[in-house]
């Protein structure tokens, strides 16, 4: 009882904690901005290096990649790369912006069953009891999900992008506080 105190309490972030370790290394080695310089010149051949069209990129990679680890992992491990990206672009806001883009993309868990703790258990639990046969089978996460992960991932460009940036905008002096975190960081 007492050791399941402890880990309902401190459970989250310990875990969260965990997640952390890919990240963090990042940015004191310099990796990261390396990975955000390459990930921008790649980005900058097709047009899709600043605004709207970087927003949709770094999503989409952020979408496709959270269903194949954990959530909280991929913001950890993308978080410290698209951040410079924004800072980069020397576009007031885009810090801000993209780092939005990334998080609220990371939550489009819906085509795989290792990506999210409720697709696992869906999956685990979705045998009929008197028959023993799955209700649920893996490919039924791909059929279906995938649908559910393109509409997410449009509602977030035209929804989110288009219609609550512009309405809502940016935090006042977003790329100037950015910029100064790293190059404290990068000292």
């Amino acid at each position: 009882m007492i050791m399941m105190g402890f880990f309902t309490e401190y459970g989250i972030p310990i875990t969260y904690s965990g997640w952390m370790q890919y990240g963090w290394p990042l940015v004191p080695l310099g990796s990261a901005l390396w990975l955000a310089t390459t990930f921008l010149n790649a980005l900058s051949q097709v047009g899709m290096d600043k605004g709207y069209g970087l927003w949709v990129g770094m999503s989409a990679f952020s979408g496709l990649v959270t269903n194949f680890m954990s959530d909280a992992a991929t913001v950890a491990l993308i978080g410290p790369i698209v951040v410079p990206m924004g800072i980069m672009t020397q576009v007031a806001g885009e810090p801000w912006a993209i780092g939005m883009a990334v998080a609220l993309a990371s939550s489009y868990v819906h085509f795989l069953i290792v990506g999210s703790p409720a697709n696992a258990l869906t999956f685990a639990l979705g045998v009929y009891p008197d028959t023993n046969k799955r209700a649920l089978e893996a490919i039924d996460f791909v059929k279906y999900g995938f649908g559910f992960f393109i509409l997410s991932m449009l509602l977030l460009w035209i929804i989110g992008f288009l219609v609550i940036y512009p309405t809502v905008g940016f935090p006042e002096g977003i790329l100037e506080q950015a910029t100064k975190v790293l190059e404290t960081a990068t000292r």
